[in-house]
Formats: structure tokens, C-alpha cells, sequence
């Protein structure tokens, strides 16, 4: 554990990091890179128990840095880390990035300007690109382009008011303050613990305005197989979620476990999707995906196909849990 006491620390930039220690280093650089004052603003690391030698490395090269905090816990998931360094902040704003995202060299600047502009009682979404250098295949175009999976914000324009689940924490802000006032990020589960708290801003009315000039750069080539073992997980804290609150079941993709929920249209389109995406299809549409010659709009078709499979079937089988206990 490192901490440092910034008496005139405006705004904290918290960074939650497991076993990326590669990607973390570029994320530190780019902060060291920002135009707005390095005395008024800090930087917060919490590693969740890495075992790639982050702590280490912390250790022994933040030593001079005196805006760099950092401290440790077992390995406990993104949102005890994201809830620890909030508590340990001094900035009135945070500042939520990934370990895996580079910082354009005006991001803070641009989302102290934000507040100034709006007032204390906004969220602010920062635009989100993928980093240039990484290795554009065919899924990682599709996840940039067309995806809804990931990020939502490719329609978006700048003021725009977003919808809570388009806060995304790899690169949004808020006042210490307003998530005190929510209770902080949900620590049971480890996706959509930021869909859940754009939806606890959303009851206390407090808007999520999308700013695209304070911009960063997801430095992550996934592949299709990773993605779809993310998907595994996020389907079951969805439906851990909104067995809680069930008027999330649309949000978290929930209500796509049940064909008969929904407008008819939605109903149709749940049932084609059953029928073409199951246990038995997927691993054949998986080696069709990959074909080089199929057209761009009919792998997107797949892909999308595939990750809502694994959700959905995630999801399905953690209700079916619950309602056996």
C-alpha cells in the first residue's frame, strides 16, 4: 500500500488492475501525459490480487510519483477494487478507467471542463476508441462497428443524455459524492456493476451526458472465444441483478430467456434466434464465422448470434438456480 495526501487534488483517477500489468504500464503512462495540472489530480490503483508481479512493480516504480496511490486486496472482483479506491480518493470528481485503456493526453482536462460547464450533479461518459495499434480482425471490427454488446456510444453525440446502461467504466465520471449517495458499485457480481449504478444515478435524476472529446483508446484485441467466456459471467450477474430488481430484466438481456416477454416483435425475433442459435448450431456457426469469405455483415450476423446465445443461456440456467433454492 502507497498513499499520498494531495491537500489541492481536484479530481481522482481510479483504476482497478488484475494481471495486465503490460496494459496497466501504458495506462500510467498516459496519465503522466496530461495536459491539465499533474498537482491536481491523483491517480488510484487497486490490484485485485494479481499474481503477475503488479504489486511488485507498483512498488518499485511509483516511489517518485507522488500523485500515485495504490493499495491491495484478494482477488475479490473489479467493484470491491472500484469501492475500496473510492473510499481511499481525495478528488471531489472520480474518474473510472480499465487497466487495459490509454488516455487521450487532454481527457481529464476535458472532464473538468464538463463539470464546470453542467454542475455537480451529472455523470459524464467520455468517448471510447479502439487503440490504434491493435490488431484489427474481423471480430474486433465488428465489437468497434457494430456491436452493442460492448459499447453503445458509436450514434452517440456530444450533450447527448445517455441511458444508464451506456455508463461505462472504462472511461466515465461523477462526484464522490453521488456514488456515496448510491451506495457505491454493486460487489456481487462483475459485469454490469456500471449498468447498475447509471441505473441507481438515473432514479436520483442525475443525467449521464455523453462528451466524446474526452476520449480514450481500448488497447484490447479480444478474439470471439474470450468474448463469449465474458458472456458466461455477464449472464449470470445479469440475472443475479435483476432477480434483485426486476425492472432491469430488458437492460441486462434477462427478459431474452423467455421468448414469450416482450412487444410481438421482440417475441419473433427471440424465437428465430432460438431456433438458429443452440447447443447444437453454435459450434458450427463458430468455423462459418471464421471463413474469410464470408461477407463482413453476415459474420456480424453470427457474432452477434453467438454472444447472445451464451448470455441467454447463462442467464438461464442462474434463474433456474435461484428458483431451485
Amino acid at each position: 500500500m502507497k498513499s499520498q495526501s494531495r491537500s489541492n487534488c481536484r479530481l481522482s483517477v481510479i483504476i482497478p488492475t488484475f494481471n495486465r500489468l503490460d496494459k496497466l504500464i501504458g495506462a500510467i503512462d498516459s496519465l503522466r501525459r496530461q495536459s491539465y495540472p499533474q498537482e491536481s489530480f491523483e491517480l488510484v490503483i487497486v490490484d485485485d490480487g494479481s499474481t503477475d508481479g503488479t504489486l511488485n512493480w507498483l512498488e518499485k516504480n511509483s516511489r517518485e510519483d507522488s500523485w500515485l496511490s495504490y493499495y491491495s486486496q484478494d482477488h475479490s472482483g473489479p467493484a470491491v477494487a472500484r469501492n475500496l479506491a473510492a473510499g481511499k480518493a481525495r478528488g471531489e470528481i472520480l474518474l473510472f478507467m480499465g487497466d487495459d485503456i490509454i488516455a487521450s493526453d487532454d481527457l481529464i482536462r476535458k472532464h473538468i471542463r464538463a463539470f464546470d460547464k453542467m454542475g455537480g450533479r451529472t455523470a459524464v461518459q467520455g468517448g471510447v476508441k479502439l487503440a490504434p495499434g491493435v490488431n484489427r480482425t474481423r471480430f474486433v471490427r465488428y465489437l468497434d462497428e457494430r456491436s452493442a454488446a460492448q459499447f453503445q456510444l458509436n450514434h452517440a453525440k456530444r450533450g447527448d443524455s445517455l441511458h444508464f446502461s451506456m455508463l461505462y467504466t472504462c472511461n466515465c465520471s461523477f462526484p464522490k459524492r453521488l456514488l456515496l449517495d448510491c451506495g457505491g458499485f454493486p460487489t456481487d457480481v462483475i459485469y454490469y456493476d456500471d449498468t447498475f449504478l447509471g441505473w441507481k444515478l438515473a432514479q436520483k435524476s442525475i443525467p449521464i451526458i455523453y462528451e466524446p472529446e474526452a476520449e480514450v483508446f481500448h488497447d484490447h484485441a479480444q478474439t470471439l472465444d474470450e468474448f463469449l467466456a465474458r458472456q458466461k459471467q455477464a449472464g449470470k450477474d445479469a440475472a443475479v441483478l435483476a432477480a434483485k430488481h426486476p425492472e432491469l430484466r430488458a437492460s441486462l438481456r434477462v427478459d431474452q430467456t423467455t421468448v414469450f416477454e416482450g412487444h410481438p416483435f421482440s417475441i419473433a425475433k427471440k424465437a428465430v434466434k432460438k431456433v438458429i442459435f443452440n447447443r447444437l448450431s453454435t459450434p458450427i456457426m463458430k468455423k462459418i464465422a471464421s471463413c474469410s469469405l464470408l461477407p463482413f455483415s453476415w459474420a456480424s450476423f453470427i457474432y452477434s448470434g453467438l454472444i447472445g446465445y451464451e448470455h441467454r443461456k447463462s442467464a438461464g440456467a442462474a434463474l433456474a438456480q435461484n428458483r431451485r433454492r
